[in-house]
């Protein structure tokens, strides 16, 4: 007998509730400039996610909210981002420089347009991210041409919304 492989509908399509991997309070996401980095620092538990976060989920969407209406990408722009993983459960994660990517293929990107975003506007990752199995935080590298910014009201987000299927 044939099994049907479907996705699980969720709340929007999601296993559990979408969260920020960066918050408002992550002042260092917001004023990111091009070419520099930025490691969670207080979305999740201290900037750590889990698989208590991710409802034991394997991927996720993710998707960047502008925060400036002035975000107007160069050519080629993106965002790419990596799970700085731990091996002992939160206490020590990969090694990162100061403005440089890892050594490693990124985990995803979020690419954008030549053009004028307004504050508050979506930009998708590609394609579904897979999520880790141990202990992360966030390192992402702003490759957009431009500063991240944010208005008095909107800020710049990094949102995960883990997905499943169901058998």
């Amino acid at each position: 007998m044939p099994t049907n492989f479907l996705h699980y509908n969720g709340t929007n399509g999601f296993l559990v509730t979408p969260f920020e991997l960066f918050n408002q309070t992550d002042a260092a996401f917001d004023s990111l400039a091009s070419g520099n980095t930025v490691t969670s620092a207080n979305g999740g538990t201290s900037g750590k996610f889990n698989q208590t976060n991710f409802g034991s989920a394997q991927l996720a969407e993710l998707w960047f909210v502008v925060g400036d209406t002035g975000f107007t990408p160069s050519a080629g722009g993106n965002l790419t981002g990596w799970w700085l993983k731990s091996f002992d459960g939160g206490s020590t994660f990969e090694d990162t420089d100061s403005n440089l990517a890892l050594p490693r293929p990124p985990d995803f990107i979020i690419p954008f347009k030549a053009a004028a975003y307004s504050a508050s506007d979506v930009v998708f990752a590609s394609g579904p991210v897979l999520l880790p199995y141990v202990t992360s935080k966030v390192y992402v590298q702003n490759n957009s041409g431009v500063t991240l910014g944010n208005t008095s009201t909107t800020h710049a987000k990094l949102w995960c919304g883990p997905v499943a299927d169901q058998y």
